[in-house]
């Protein structure tokens, strides 16, 4: 699930989530979202919405959205041209692939959307960790653009920051 603080006036509002045991999940300040998670148990949750002690002199109003919210994983061919879209604030597109040997690669966004970012993990762990899409091209991606990756399975995962889609 994924929430958005859509917005908040006239004081401090905080936002936290209670799981079926009465332990805290999570807590924000609003027009802080809370990143796309896997609820860890089955149940009802209780979401408080709770205004400031020192809020004067009227109540605070707030909205927000809460999602459900469906990922998605497909194949990569390496070389090939891919694209994809998020298109629910808190998606994550995966995209899998193999080495059979080890490679030297290099990513291009082909895109200058610095609002969505990408993470590769493998073999090692984490290769690159959110990276934008702006820095990802060869003249931006400093000190070498290449990418030494080992024989393995990888995940490159494309997010996108907030509530952006694209």
């Amino acid at each position: 699930y994924y929430f958005d603080a859509l917005g908040a006036s006239g004081g401090t509002i905080l936002a936290r989530l209670l799981d079926p045991f009465g332990r805290s999940v999570w807590q924000t300040q609003f027009n802080n979202n809370v990143e796309t998670q896997v609820l860890p148990s089955s149940g009802t949750y209780t979401l408080l919405i709770e205004g400031y002690i020192f809020n004067t002199p009227s109540p605070a109003s707030y909205s927000f959205n809460l999602q459900k919210v469906t990922d998605t994983t497909a194949a990569l061919a390496v070389g090939a041209t891919t694209t994809g879209a998020i298109s629910q604030a808190g998606q994550k597109n995966s995209f899998t692939f193999s080495l059979a040997q080890a490679s030297r690669l290099v990513f291009d966004s082909l895109s200058n959307d610095s609002q969505l970012s990408w993470t590769l993990t493998g073999p090692r762990g984490v290769e690159v960790n959110n990276r934008s899409l702006t820095s990802s091209d060869f003249a931006n991606f400093s000190p070498n653009p290449t990418l030494d990756l080992i024989a393995g399975a990888y995940t490159l995962t494309v997010d996108a920051s907030g509530d952006h889609t694209g």
